[in-house]
């Protein structure tokens, strides 16, 4: 039985990953931003890449992209997929704090999902940051995607998405829990629950998420913290032209030094 909602990939990309058409942009995005480095192809690391909609249209891009993820299961549907879209792409099992890939020298890395913020403790992000700075060549860049919208501190526990969604050999309900913050951290912590009948099998899963929050002036901050790192920007996911304000998620980008 699942355990997680990585364990099901299939059931992940329908009720949790985000449509093609906000990839895209985010794509797009990424891009754009790395071609105002000198980026335009070359090794690249995307941390975290669940089933990798980003990493994939960036290999159909020219970039030659390791994914790196925890789930084996993850990783096995973003291999079927690069099959099917007869792209290059490797896989890496690992978590996204501490890992190592040998000498490869990436010219960047992407962090997406507003995935960077479950890295909630300082040394934890600091091994982070220092795990992918190993792995970047001299000036490559480094983009987290962060959640804007959930600056404040939770007060109280409350239920929020409950919705069912039925799809051709199931169905799965999901409802998300928002648990009281740690002040003192700096977090929130999320939950996410579904009930998953898939092929007349059920499945209960339950995955907790803390989170810390971060403006544009925190992840400046962050740097100053960081050996061999600047801190270049916050940019919309819609475009480095675009307004920050009421986003829901925007790019932190890093660049490597010294």
């Amino acid at each position: 039985m699942a355990k997680s909602i990585y364990d099901l990939p299939e059931v992940y990309q329908i009720i949790l990953e985000k449509p093609n058409e906000i990839i895209s942009i985010e794509v797009e995005t990424i891009t754009t931003l790395l071609d105002k480095h000198g980026i335009r192809g070359g090794k690249l690391l995307n941390l975290g890449c669940r089933t990798a909609p980003h990493a994939l249209l960036l290999a159909q891009r020219g970039f030659e992209v390791t994914g790196l993820d925890p789930s084996e299961a993850m990783l096995a549907e973003a291999r079927a997929r690069a099959k099917t879209l007869k792209v290059e792409f490797q896989t890496v099992r690992a978590g996204e704090v501490d890992f190592e890939l040998g000498e490869k020298k990436f010219v960047a890395a992407i962090f997406m999902f507003e995935s960077f913020p479950q890295i909630t403790s300082l040394d934890a992000i600091r091994r982070n940051f220092s795990s992918v700075r190993k792995h970047l060549r001299d000036e490559g860049i480094y983009i987290v995607d962060v959640d804007s919208l959930t600056h404040g501190i939770v007060l109280e526990e409350s239920l929020r998405g409950r919705k069912t969604i039925v799809f051709d050999n199931g169905y799965a309900e999901r409802w998300f829990e928002d648990l009281p913050g740690d002040w003192e951290e700096g977090t929130n912590t999320e939950v996410l629950n579904t009930r998953i009948m898939l092929n007349d099998v059920l499945h209960e899963t339950r995955d907790v998420w803390e989170y810390r929050m971060y403006t544009p002036w925190d992840l400046s901050l962050l740097a100053c913290g960081l050996d061999g790192w600047v801190y270049e920007g916050s940019y919309s996911w819609r475009g480095p032209e675009c307004d920050l304000a009421n986003e829901a998620h925007y790019f932190g980008v890093y660049r490597k030094i010294g």
